[in-house]
């Protein structure tokens, strides 16, 4: 798979999950400052659940705010950014066709739909450090549990022979 391929995906999952954190952010905000009752009526009859502290708790976003934040996402809010990535990707998809198929307009030079930074790369090699440093640590420790067994085997073996010897010498 084409490294370009690879890194335009993940920038643009780091996209769209920085917009989905935005928006439940705000989200999250709004409830904060505004009336919660008005958004989750099924809450009217509960006022221990909308007070400030209640809805600051894990416990109270886990069990009543989430399920109905998931259901009522402002798509305005996500979409947009979601479809300008989908235009530029495609864009940049039609300039390399014509580009390809031998156009001399300098708008249809290929353009990379993705430009790493500094701290991007470094987050990536680290990343691919991790997943190495971890493939090696399972190696070894497969090693080691490998090595362990033989020599439980070899040590069984020699105890059931000096079992034996030890019978005949009785004998």
């Amino acid at each position: 798979m084409n490294d370009a391929v690879i890194d335009g995906a993940s920038e643009r999952y780091r996209m769209l999950q920085q917009a989905c954190e935005q928006a439940i952010q705000v989200i999250r905000r709004d409830l904060e400052e505004t009336d919660l009752q008005r958004y989750f009526p099924h809450l009217a009859d509960n006022p221990a659940l909308v007070s400030r502290s209640a809805r600051q708790s894990s416990e109270f976003w886990a069990q009543n705010v989430l399920p109905a934040v998931t259901s009522r996402i402002d798509n305005e809010k996500i979409e947009p950014k979601l479809e300008t990535l989908l235009r530029l990707e495609e864009d940049a998809r039609h300039r390399r066709y014509r580009h390809q198929a031998g156009s001399a307009d300098p708008r249809d030079q290929p353009v990379d739909a993705v430009k790493l930074t500094a701290s991007d790369f470094m987050e990536l090699r680290l990343q691919q450090q991790k997943v190495a440093y971890n493939a090696e640590l399972q190696a070894r420790k497969d090693r080691v549990i490998k090595e362990r067994a033989e020599l439980e085997q070899a040590a069984q073996e020699k105890l059931a022979k000096l079992s034996e010897i030890l019978q005949k010498i009785r004998q």
